[in-house]
């Protein structure tokens, strides 16, 4: 990396992170080449870190930050956690974590024809509200909430588990202890059959206690979804408008989370309107507007050297 910086003299080194060994031998070839650098990452604060870790990172970041030129903040958590750590915002720019918004747009439109007939292929046939999660079964991503509101609205909707993980067989033994009906598991899927799934659900949920981004919220948007998500999820912040096209609720708080379910479920027009409102949020959430931040980052350190 020394040499290839040496000897291009490039006009700013993009690092994304702070946590690996090429990260830091990235940082340390950038200040000896005098290559001035840019900082981008899944850059989260954790609420319940022990004190040590805390004082620990306040020293290391405010030292590491002090050299970096401009910061790439992929949302409003991330840009938080910047600030928090003395970086003035003049230096701060977003970057947003996009997916690709066109070709999921296409995807939804073209699948959207064969609606009926991905229930009957899924085996999803019913007249109830589909409630849809897409994540792995971990314990930060808190799919026990969800089934959880899955017991309390036992007669009004339908729950799909969409992914796999060590949680899985605990999940289905609760599902069959509870009798959840309601519940099914579908267990790992590919990209392509992850778009059948967001197609003929109604609602999406993401119930992480922790989540540095979560793009599957961007691809639920994509295909006119309303959004409920956790507080701890980082998109959450800046694709979800509280009540405009979906709800955020307490993270670990499945009381909260069964409230805001039961509203969309007993609400098809709210539904309605809330994925219209998806759609228009996230169609500006792109890569042009990242690359435009890019530029602007770029010009800002040239009239700063």
């Amino acid at each position: 990396m020394f040499k290839e910086l040496r000897k291009k003299n490039y006009d700013a080194l993009l690092i994304h992170g702070y946590s690996s060994l090429g990260n830091h031998l990235g940082y340390l070839a950038a200040l000896l080449t005098k290559t001035p650098i840019i900082i981008s990452g899944e850059a989260y604060l954790r609420k319940n870190e022990p004190q040590w870790k805390k004082i620990l990172k306040e020293i290391f970041f405010k030292i590491w930050f002090r050299r970096i030129n401009a910061f790439m903040a992929i949302g409003t958590v991330s840009k938080n956690f910047y600030k928090h750590f003395g970086v003035p915002e003049e230096k701060i720019f977003l970057f947003p974590y996009p997916v690709d918004n066109e070709f999921l747009f296409e995807k939804s439109n073209e699948l959207s024809k064969r609606k009926r007939e991905l229930k009957k292929e899924l085996k999803l046939e019913t007249n109830k509200p589909i409630v849809l999660s897409v994540a792995r079964l971990i314990k930060r991503k808190r799919p026990f909430d969800l089934l959880k509101a899955a017991q309390e609205l036992k007669e009004k909707a339908l729950f799909v588990f969409v992914g796999d993980g060590i949680l899985y067989n605990k999940i289905e033994k609760e599902k069959k202890s509870k009798e959840l009906n309601n519940v099914i598991i579908a267990g790992f899927k590919t990209p392509e059959e992850v778009y059948k799934y967001y197609t003929v659900s109604d609602i999406f949920v993401l119930p992480s206690s922790y989540e540095p981004w979560g793009f599957v919220i961007n691809e639920a948007m994509c295909f006119g979804l309303p959004i409920v998500a956790a507080d701890g999820v980082a998109a959450a912040y800046d694709l979800v408008h509280h009540r405009e096209n979906g709800f955020i609720f307490e993270s670990k708080n499945s009381k909260q989370l069964t409230k805001y379910l039961e509203k969309l479920v007993d609400d098809p027009s709210l539904r309605k309107k809330m994925g219209k409102r998806s759609n228009k949020i996230i169609s500006r959430w792109n890569s042009k507007l990242a690359t435009k931040n890019m530029v602007n980052a770029l010009e800002f350190i040239r009239n700063n050297r």
